[in-house]
């Protein structure tokens, strides 16, 4: 008999087991957090439907989720597999599987109809979409399936409908993304058989969505084995949403898309256009990004991370360690560096900075903003040339400012310890206070 006392601590054991969060879950299934949250504290139980999908992308034989034991499967003699990226196993005609997590209405041989209208033609490979959930047919075919014996494989997901957006979380491979030469959103995996088996890959509304995050850490030295071409039936993309875990690269050729959330955790590599909209990039670790334009940039490095990128209307540059960022263009700067990390932006209007540490700072040249930075420790700014309407410096430490290439229309300088500043020109008035030590330098005042 079902055990339906303890399902929702065997849920939240098999869900830990897997190493995915109550979100994640959730975004997989389609449903809310709340709910899975639900279902585990024993408050609700999943709807009937969802129960094929959900032992599924927890590895779990339905009958394992309420307590009996798993039935013994014996693969050898199985032409296919119980689930295809995350969906039952629902009919199979001659070479040909048909996967899905809706409810079925008939299964004819090569037809498969189910109760909302859709359907599979596993002859004419046809599918036919009405209402929600997925079909997934699958050729068997020896010509271009993998045999299991065999440590690299291939693998080659398409759907009709148009994909504009990418959701995605991968270990330990390189992707390319590019614009597709027909009318079809499509993903092919090649790697090894391991990588295969645990990606998950579904097409839901316009979102693309890519998980391999349950892929082995014993094998994350061969992510070159492990390629994933996205190809998405557009010019511009909307949204991409994509972390790296471990080691891999991503490299796309898509002209741009709207927004971007970008994540490096480890020693992976971005490699992007433009973002007509927003773009927020996040390293912990030693990754690296080289990025094109964008509307609005936040950059986040902890560690020793490099972050490059084009111009920038407005930017927000953060590094905690020893991390790089170079920005091209930007019209305003809000950042801060904790540790001994370098920001070098070759012009910028206005900027707004704390550095605590050994940080440094190099502007090639402002364009008449403010600059209202503050200085704790050793780190050190350089400015080329340009002017600014306020030049407002605190020194807290023993640190060099050189800005002998710089015209303020008022400055307002304090040393509180150490410190020597150097500032080329002041047109109306300054405030200059040296409460212990340090020096203030004043190239010019007034007017040329």
């Amino acid at each position: 008999m079902f055990d339906f006392d303890k399902f929702g601590q065997r849920l939240q054991d098999a869900r830990k087991k897997k190493g995915m969060t109550q979100e994640e879950l959730a975004i997989r299934m389609g449903i809310s957090a709340q709910a899975v949250s639900k279902w585990e504290t024993g408050l609700s139980y999943p709807d009937i439907t969802t129960i094929p999908t959900l032992a599924a992308l927890l590895d779990m034989d339905i009958a394992e989720l309420f307590g009996q034991e798993a039935k013994t499967k014996t693969k050898a003699s199985r032409t296919f597999a119980d689930f295809h990226n995350g969906l039952p196993l629902i009919h199979e005609f001659k070479n040909v599987a048909c996967y899905s997590d809706k409810s079925i209405a008939s299964a004819k041989e090569d037809i498969v109809t189910f109760v909302d209208g859709s359907s599979a033609d596993l002859v004419t490979m046809k599918i036919t979409y009405k209402g929600k959930g997925e079909i997934h047919l699958e050729n068997k075919n020896d010509s271009d399936v993998p045999r299991a014996e065999e440590s690299i494989g291939r693998e080659e997901y398409v759907d009709s409908r148009i994909m504009e957006s990418i959701e995605a979380q991968i270990t330990c491979c390189d992707v390319e993304i590019m614009q597709s030469k027909d009318s079809n959103t499509r993903v092919i995996a090649n790697g090894e058989r391991e990588f295969l088996e645990t990606l998950d890959v579904t097409f839901n509304n316009d979102t693309l969505k890519i998980f391999n995050a349950n892929y082995s850490k014993q094998s994350r030295n061969s992510h070159k084995k492990n390629k994933l071409k996205i190809e998405l039936p557009c010019e511009a993309g909307n949204k991409v949403e994509i972390r790296i875990e471990g080691q891999g690269t991503v490299n796309s050729t898509m002209s741009s898309f709207k927004t971007a959330e970008l994540i490096v955790s480890g020693s992976g590599t971005f490699d992007m256009k433009d973002f007509s909209e927003s773009c927020m990039l996040k390293i912990s670790g030693s990754g690296v990004a080289n990025l094109g334009n964008s509307k609005e940039i936040a950059l986040f490095i902890s560690g020793s991370g490099v972050a490059n990128c084009q111009n920038a209307d407005k930017a927000q540059l953060n590094i905690t360690g020893s991390g790089v960022m170079n920005l091209n263009n930007t019209r305003d700067v809000k950042s801060q560096i904790s540790g001994s990390g370098a920001i070098s932006v070759t012009t910028l209007q206005s900027i707004n900075m704390q550095i605590a540490g050994s940080g440094s700072m190099n502007i090639g040249e402002m364009t008449g903003g403010d600059f209202n930075v503050s200085i704790a420790g050793k780190g050190g700014i350089d400015i080329g040339k340009g002017n600014c309407d306020n030049f407002n410096l605190m020194v807290d430490g023993d640190c060099d400012v050189d800005a002998d290439g710089l015209t303020a229309r008022k400055a307002h300088i304090t040393l509180e310890k150490k410190g020597k500043v150097t500032l080329g020109r002041v047109i109306e008035s300054s405030i200059e206070q040296i409460k212990k030590k340090g020096r203030i330098t004043v190239l010019a005042r007034g007017n040329e």
